[in-house]
């Protein structure tokens, strides 16, 4: 009875050790500011120097290695954003929709899709609304892994999701 104890107490620890994400206590995650919006990333996430070019407002981060990431987010907020999400996840013969579901995102109404790509084998989490306080701006959201990992990481993507919020809410 006591071994089984001592094995269950270093089998949680071993899984809190090593699960993806969790390396760090999520007061050590780091905060990240574009626009209106902030949220945190835990801290091994690197940012990507490169701008993607959809928005003059734009930031992507990645965990793992650059050239295959584990897992990767983008933002942008700009005009004309809205219209990436229908481009990214149209249903067609490389792209299913999982879900396409209303969400409150940031305290507004937003579109959520989650999509998998048989093309790429990625599983992708699309977020799009407009934010509030600068008319016409809209933000779109996508994060993305291998599907070997989604299930890996999806508590993580969801954890991330989270800790958006708008600078307005926090004040």
């Amino acid at each position: 009875m006591r071994r089984a104890l001592l094995l269950g107490i270093t089998t949680l620890f071993l899984i809190a050790l090593f699960a993806p994400g969790s390396a760090a206590a999520q007061d050590e995650w780091q905060t990240i500011t574009l626009g209106e919006i902030t949220f945190q990333l835990p801290p091994e996430w690197l940012r990507l120097e490169e701008v993607i070019g959809l928005s003059d407002q734009e930031m992507a981060w990645y965990l793992g290695e650059i050239a295959q990431p584990d897992l990767y987010l983008l933002l942008a907020l700009g005009e004309g954003l809205a219209g990436y999400l229908d481009m990214f996840t149209m249903q067609g013969e490389d792209v299913q929709i999982q879900s396409d579901e209303t969400i409150a995102f940031l305290a507004r109404e937003a579109r959520k899709v989650v999509a998998f790509n048989r093309g790429t084998d990625q599983y992708g989490v699309f977020i799009a609304l407009k934010t509030p306080g600068e008319a016409g701006l809209e933000m779109f959201l996508m994060t993305g892994t291998s599907a070997a990992t989604y299930e890996t990481y999806q508590p993580l993507i969801e954890k991330i999701l989270a800790t958006f919020t708008l600078q307005t809410e926090a004040q």
